[in-house]
């Protein structure tokens, strides 16, 4: 006879620390993988109020290989630098330009960055600065000045059959928190973006809670704030109080198993109509494993 088959919804609680071995076959998810490393980085700032620290935020602009301001996320980065005694400028400002105030925009451009309208409606801020980006690291000597400034940019990106092979990890903030249609828009936008550009890969900073915010695939992912030779040797992630985990099936129903959680789930059914692990704990010392049927959004206390 066959091992019997897991259990149906079955819900179980652990202690305060467990270690996790992630197996061969898992997806590493590690948003700090952003911080060390070579490869592709780009920081988008969007509209609102910068509120970290200059440290943590000094910590991403230096890792990022590209820096580019969404509309009105040019004035955010203006005001944050003023109120700071910083001289950080970004690469590039895109957008309908709506929100982008004249004396910012006069400033930026006196300083050598690049201030690209794109009038339509048709593409949001965040898709004109994804495509922006996209655009840039395929070409970096790109003229913008070629491209009309109703939808100049987007349709030069339609029209080229070139892509990016490698992995491009984007840093989004400003994206989550304010007005509540902007964050079920970025929501939106990240579960369109895992099919349309599946080699980038977004890590979401919460400018109002100490959190990330993933976008966790279909399968088998182990989720960790460790680099790789950490997790490996045992580097304890868990340390005083534990970290407050979220699994949000905001995409479609599904079907979870998780090993590192408070409250570990198996074959346990999780939609928006039915139930959410909300205010779930991290006790994987080293992180947690979470296998799914299908996409699920993170949210994990730093």
């Amino acid at each position: 006879m066959g091992s019997p088959a897991a259990a149906d919804n079955l819900v179980t609680e652990n202690p305060d620390h467990v270690h996790i071995m992630p197996p061969d076959d898992a997806h590493v998810i590690c948003p700090t993988d952003y911080f060390s490393g070579s490869g592709k980085k780009v920081l988008l700032l969007l509209n609102q109020e910068i509120k970290l620290s200059v440290t943590a935020i000094q910590q991403v602009w230096d890792a990022s290989q590209l820096r580019i301001c969404a509309d009105g996320g040019a004035n955010q980065l203006y005001e944050y630098s003023l109120k700071h005694g910083l001289d950080w400028l970004p690469d590039f400002v895109i957008g309908d330009l709506d929100s982008l105030r004249p004396e910012v925009s006069l400033f930026y451009k006196s300083k050598g960055v690049k201030v690209k309208q794109q009038a339509s409606q048709y593409y949001s801020d965040l898709d004109k600065a994804i495509t922006l980006s996209n655009l840039v690291l395929l070409d970096p000597t790109i003229n913008l000045d070629d491209y009309d400034d109703y939808d100049g940019v987007s349709k030069y990106e339609e029209s080229i059959t070139d892509s990016i092979d490698d992995k491009v990890s984007v840093f989004m903030m400003g994206s989550i928190g304010g007005r509540f249609d902007h964050t079920v828009s970025t929501i939106s936008k990240l579960i369109k973006l895992y099919h349309t550009r599946p080699n980038f890969q977004f890590i979401v900073r919460n400018n109002e809670y100490s959190e990330y915010i993933l976008f966790i695939p279909r399968g088998r992912s182990f989720v960790t704030l460790l680099q790789e030779k950490d997790y490996h040797r045992g580097e304890e992630l868990v340390k005083g109080k534990l970290p407050l985990v979220g699994l949000l099936p905001l995409a479609c129903p599904v079907r979870l198993s998780t090993s590192g959680l408070k409250w570990d789930v198996t074959n346990w059914d999780s939609s928006i109509e039915g139930k959410v692990s909300a205010n779930n704990l991290l006790v994987g010392d080293n992180g947690f494993l979470v296998d799914t049927t299908g996409p699920i959004f993170v949210n994990i206390e730093i």
